[in-house]
């Protein structure tokens, strides 16, 4: 379509040079049966639909960011933090993920999360 629409045109040389590279490409024929593909994912059923557990967890550097905050997440439950910058939305995911030492309290995912 491009081609017929700017062989002759502004867009002349472009449309040559396309030519050009589809006479050198090969048709492919579309697979002549419909294929369905199949998987198999192998999980568990665990006896806790809890993936976070954060009991009174307290974060910051020198002292507390915020107070100490608890909550569980479900497992395929959404979330997410909201607030000003500097109030200590990123202390706490580093402190949760345990890549910053709390100040106190706990952060425990369950096993098959």
């Amino acid at each position: 379509r491009f081609i017929r629409k700017n062989k002759a045109g502004s867009k002349s040389t472009m449309a040559k040079s396309r030519e050009k590279k589809l006479a050198h490409m090969d048709k492919i024929d579309p697979p002549s049966t419909n294929i369905k593909a199949t998987f198999n994912f192998p999980y568990e059923e665990t006896g806790s639909h809890e993936a976070l557990t954060v009991d009174h967890l307290s974060v910051g550097y020198n002292k507390p960011l915020l107070k100490p905050v608890t909550f569980t997440i479900s497992m395929g439950e959404k979330f997410g933090f909201a607030g000003f910058n500097g109030v200590g939305k990123s202390t706490l995911i580093k402190s949760i993920l345990g890549q910053l030492p709390a100040k106190g309290g706990t952060a425990k995912f369950s096993p098959s999360s």
